[in-house]
């Protein structure tokens, strides 16, 4: 059974929050929406002003109009920030791929939002839950997965509104892929069908579209083995071509393509997941096993022995 989850944003994410983002970054991502909110305030106060001064001095219609252009204009002005603030923080993920000053901006972002309502504001109310949600995300990005596993589980037990079912469910979907737990990942999935169905929006199917691409994939791996895997990610497209996209395209790929013996493409795609991912766990994770082969294939060449690439092409063959 559900129950309300009331706790203050800062002590739900405090303890998750334990690798701080610069604070000069998170201002240089953050100001905009801080100045687009700010001319949004700006813009409802001159039209009660301008209404003040138009009951004291009676100015006529053409004055009235201008006036109160002038005033929406500034308020849409202040909405345009704002929207592009939002999508300089989204691209923090999606193009910088850096988890770790996402997460420090969704913490921030729920911190502000709620002192802006109400100082003892519940986790679950105004968005709060949306960011936390998004905050698990990049948990899971930075390769903490049981703290991401863990904050969804609390979130879940907030009465979360479907947006943030979805998103929550989303993380359980990665979670369980990384643990190739299939028939959980199955399930994970199916939780977020029936949230998707209480939210409109583009995000949503994005979102969905992307689960089922893992879940293709891991279902491949059950059922044909590594072989299987590999040809259902080359074969599957992403669900949108970002930066996060290729570089986790390429980890993928790069992983088993090192498993299977393809040395030559593993050195390709773990050389751009490392290069382009840094800051991700998978980033980090191509550099080791880039590394590793590296090493491996410095070994074979002292002790004359060749890479399955390099006897394949001397065969004119590629398995």
């Amino acid at each position: 059974m559900k129950q309300t989850f009331r706790v203050p944003v800062r002590e739900l994410l405090e303890p998750f929050y334990t690798d701080r983002a610069d604070p000069q970054d998170l201002a240089r991502f953050t100001r905009w929406g801080a100045f687009g909110k700010m001319l949004q305030v700006a813009g409802l106060w001159l039209i009660v002003v301008f209404t003040a001064f138009e009951l004291i001095t009676g100015v006529d219609l053409k004055t009235h109009f201008m006036l109160l252009l002038l005033a929406l204009g500034v308020s849409l002005a202040g909405f345009l920030l704002g929207l592009v603030g939002s999508n300089r923080i989204l691209g923090v993920m999606e193009k910088r791929c850096d988890p770790r000053l996402y997460a420090g901006l969704m913490y921030e972002s729920a911190l502000r939002l709620q002192k802006a309502r109400m100082p003892k504001q519940s986790v679950r109310e105004g968005g709060c839950g949306r960011l936390a949600a998004n905050f698990a995300t990049a948990l899971g990005y930075m390769g903490r997965w049981e703290e991401a596993r863990e904050l969804v589980s609390r979130l879940l037990r907030c009465e979360p509104t479907p947006v943030e079912e979805l998103i929550c469910h989303g993380v359980m979907v990665s979670y369980y892929s990384h643990h190739m737990e299939t028939e959980a990942l199955r399930e994970a999935l199916q939780d977020m069908r029936y949230a998707a169905n209480g939210v409109a929006g583009g995000r949503t199917g994005l979102l969905i579209q992307h689960a089922e691409r893992t879940e293709r994939i891991s279902r491949a791996f059950q059922e044909e083995g590594l072989e299987g895997a590999y040809r259902a990610c080359r074969e599957i497209k992403q669900v949108k071509d970002t930066p996060l996209a290729r570089v986790r395209q390429a980890f993928d790929l790069g992983r088993m393509e090192l498993a299977l013996g393809r040395t030559g493409e593993a050195k390709k795609h773990l050389a751009y997941a490392a290069k382009h991912g840094k800051d991700l766990q998978m980033g980090r994770e191509a550099e080791m096993l880039l590394k590793k082969l590296q090493a491996g294939r410095a070994a074979g060449e002292k002790s004359g022995v060749p890479d399955k690439d390099h006897t394949d092409r001397e065969r004119g063959t590629d398995s």
